[in-house]
């Protein structure tokens, strides 16, 4: 049985004794060439991975403003999509797989353009921005009417999903309201009187009052004046007329062209209404002179959606009391009347010398002028007739200046 009481000792154990040997060691040339490529590869993956991270922060970018990001649903689906492409980018560069974050990264650009949502969520807000450039361009609606509908028509969107939940589009942006063109509180008065035709009536009369007639014959009278009469008629001429503009006829307008623009009046209304509303809570807020000039509109507003014992009127009842003034003011009746008289007088003078002679009956074959001579309007006439055979029977009853001129030869005038 061995004894486990005896320890081994110095003395007790044989050593054998052993020589050392020195051995000589020559430093070598380290080749960094190769930790230096390592290295320099390493480091042009982390750049490629943060070049297409880059790319993909910049296509998000532009994603982002062309996007409503004012809406909260918006925003918050936009943040969501943004951080998870980030996120998973980030998480591969972080523990070196740079090839995996440049990968990821690609793939992510990528699906951006074909991302239903973000598509939708752009093409949303370019129909609500488009919509919102065209109100402000209009001409034909007023301010008020303008503010109305940029602070009631806000940025929608909704996405459409299938029955996996899955995002296939988006419905189309809708306004909630179109507005009409207005009508001008400023005008409408002269607007409804233009449409108005007032009755009128007119009459005249001519009738003659009396005669006067005066004759003398008188043949030895100076300038040989052998005839003389003068005569005439006077008249009497009256006309009357009349336009009446019926109060009647004034309401009846007014009240057809508010069922004919009863769509604009009610968009007045209402943009009065709102306007009433906001001033009162701008009110609550605003102190000194901002405060002043607030009350001073209101007031404006309240005078017009209310009568004048201060209650508040429909849309029917706005535009009668806008209107109701041009009832009776606009009310008229013209006459006019006139008269006159009329004289007409006429002179008739006949002018001539009488003559007797008688030229012979030789190369007449016995006739003669038994006529006169005498001055018809303004020339001398030869009143009888000259001899039948000679002149072949030819009656001088024409005007002949100044008496028959002549050479007598033979008995013959030629």
């Amino acid at each position: 049985m061995a004894d486990y009481n005896i320890r081994p000792t110095l003395k007790t154990v044989d050593v054998a004794p052993q020589q050392y040997q020195f051995q000589s060691f020559t430093p070598q040339q380290v080749d960094m060439s190769l930790l230096a490529n390592s290295m320099q590869k390493k480091e042009e993956r982390i750049n490629n991975a943060d070049k297409q991270r880059a790319i993909v922060e910049n296509s998000l970018g532009a994603i982002r403003e062309r996007i409503n990001t004012a809406d909260p649903t918006v925003a918050k689906r936009f943040k969501a999509k943004v951080d998870g492409i980030m996120n998973t980018i980030d998480s591969y560069s972080n523990i070196g797989r740079y090839a995996d974050a440049i990968r990821e990264a690609t793939r992510a650009a990528g699906n951006l353009a074909n991302d239903e949502e973000l598509q939708g969520m752009v093409k949303t807000n370019k129909q609500y921005q488009d919509a919102r450039a065209a109100i402000k361009s209009r001409t034909d609606i007023s301010d008020m009417t303008k503010e109305r509908w940029l602070a009631t028509n806000s940025y929608k969107y909704n996405s459409i999903k299938d029955e996996s939940g899955n995002i296939i589009g988006t419905e189309d942006w809708q306004e909630d309201w179109s507005p009409v063109s207005d009508i001008n509180p400023d005008t409408i008065n002269s607007l409804i009187l233009q449409s108005v035709n007032p009755d009128s009536s007119s009459s005249s009369s001519t009738r003659e009052t009396g005669s006067t007639n005066t004759v003398n014959n008188d043949p030895n009278a100076k300038n040989n004046v052998l005839d003389y009469s003068s005569g005439g008629t006077h008249s009497r001429s009256s006309s009357f007329s009349r336009e009446h503009l019926d109060p009647a006829k004034i309401d009846a307008a007014r009240r057809l062209y508010y069922k004919e623009h009863l769509t604009a009046v009610n968009q007045m209304y209402e943009n009065l209404k709102w306007k009433y509303s906001q001033l009162k809570e701008q009110i609550k807020t605003a102190t000194g002179d901002k405060k002043a000039m607030l009350e001073g509109q209101l007031n404006g507003v309240e005078k017009q959606i209310t009568n004048k014992n201060g209650i508040y009127q429909d849309a029917e009842d706005m535009f009668m009391s806008m209107t109701s003034e041009i009832v009776n003011s606009a009310k008229y009746t013209k006459t006019a009347s006139s008269s006159g008289s009329s004289d007409v007088t006429s002179d008739s003078k006949t002018y001539g010398s009488t003559g007797s002679n008688t030229l012979g009956n030789t190369g007449f074959n016995g006739y003669g002028f038994g006529s006169s001579l005498g001055l018809g309007n303004g020339s001398w006439r030869l009143a009888g007739t000259v001899g039948n055979n000679q002149f072949g029977g030819v009656t001088l009853g024409a005007n002949i200046n100044y008496g028959v001129y002549g050479t007598r030869k033979k008995n013959k005038y030629i």
